[in-house]
């Protein structure tokens, strides 16, 4: 008779270690759906398709870009921003990549600072929450360059990239500190390579999150032909060959590519200065502007004692040469590029792009005038 009540507890016991077990799963699912994964989405700029009016501040696309939605010039930045959420507050690694060659073309052949064009960048616009202000990180030099094709011969991109101001070889983050930007190995196991078809480079950055959500935002420098020479840069590949991605958050994470069509991109304009390379004192001379641009002003100047002539807003110049001692010629046609839409891009002095410089130095009657 006493076996009875001891074999219903007995019953019973796995019952309510059942209910447990099971409110305990459902807290922590409710804890996981609270706090979330730590995750990462890369982002785009859109500032405005080829021929439409401009987009200032600029959108930001969760995608790719192509001509009716972006517009940009070779030697410009295509703005990213990588918004990071649920984060611990603490140490984190992301590693990012881009395409630095594609189809033996110069691609995105640096990083910059992610303001490189003339529409305003505001990489926490749209964005839900709270930022302190920005600080930045200098990044590093590209790993590796070559001078297999480039104009004048020049190691490319250092050149390039070392050529640009302080302020525009920086990373930003929002909400953080970087610590260490790092270029380590591809999935080829190398630091890119301009002797191959197709490669690309990858940056590892460690920051210090202070919020559980940050913002990294960086520009993709576009490889121009000014620098890498007639037809080594990738604006006439067909279809989208310049490639950003997110690779991982703290080792883990998918990849998130984000492309942009070379129909997005224009040419800058090629110029030269033609005409005699003899001046005589007392005589005049014509110099033309010869250049593959497509709606181009000029602007004329000479420093020194040589005076011009004729128009100084022409393809031609006529500098009188009644003193042209140490003068110097100077040629700065406006760069309006081969986009449809030329507004686009800004006259002199308003922009990094503006203008062509062209210097011819006219010595003692017999001077000579080059690039």
């Amino acid at each position: 008779m006493d076996l009875q009540p001891t074999m219903k507890t007995i019953r019973n016991t796995p019952r309510r270690l059942g209910g447990l077990l099971w409110a305990l799963c459902v807290l922590c699912l409710l804890g996981a759906r609270a706090h979330g994964a730590a995750a990462g989405n890369l982002d785009q700029a859109q500032n405005g398709g080829v021929g439409s009016p401009p987009i200032s501040p600029v959108d930001w696309i969760n995608g790719n870009s192509n001509a009716q939605k972006s517009h940009y010039v070779e030697g410009e930045s295509i703005p990213y921003r990588l918004v990071l959420t649920d984060l611990t507050v603490g140490s984190h690694v992301v590693d990012i990549e881009w395409d630095i060659r594609k189809s033996s073309k110069a691609t995105i052949d640096a990083i910059t600072s992610f303001q490189r064009i003339n529409e305003t960048v505001n990489p926490i616009r749209g964005l839900v929450g709270t930022f302190g202000a920005p600080s930045t990180f200098p990044i590093p030099p590209p790993p590796v360059s070559t001078t297999n094709g480039t104009t004048s011969s020049l190691p490319q991109p250092l050149t390039s990239f070392s050529a640009l101001p302080g302020a525009e070889r920086l990373f930003t983050i929002y909400n953080g500190t970087i610590t260490s930007l790092q270029y380590v190995n591809n999935a080829d196991g190398n630091l890119g390579s301009w002797s191959v078809p197709d490669s690309s480079q990858r940056l590892r950055i460690t920051f210090q999150a202070n919020s559980a959500q940050v913002v990294l935002a960086w520009g993709g420098h576009i490889a121009s032909r000014r620098d890498w020479g007639d037809g080594n840069s990738a604006n006439a590949v067909p279809g989208s060959p310049y490639h950003t991605r997110f690779i991982s958050l703290d080792g883990k994470g998918g990849n998130q590519d984000r492309s942009l069509a070379a129909a997005a991109v224009c040419l800058p304009p090629n110029c030269a200065i033609a005409g005699p390379t003899t001046v005589c004192t007392t005589t005049t001379s014509t110099h033309t502007a010869q250049t593959d641009g497509a709606g181009n002003t000029f602007v004329w100047s000479i420093a020194g004692n040589g005076t011009i002539a004729g128009p100084s807003t022409e393809h031609h110049l006529q500098p009188d040469g009644r003193s042209p001692r140490d003068s110097e010629l100077q040629h700065q046609p406006v760069e309006r590029s081969q986009c449809p839409d030329p507004g686009h891009h800004p006259v002199p002095g308003t922009g990094r792009h503006g203008a062509l410089q062209l210097d011819g130095v006219v010595q003692r009657g017999s001077g000579r005038l080059g690039r």
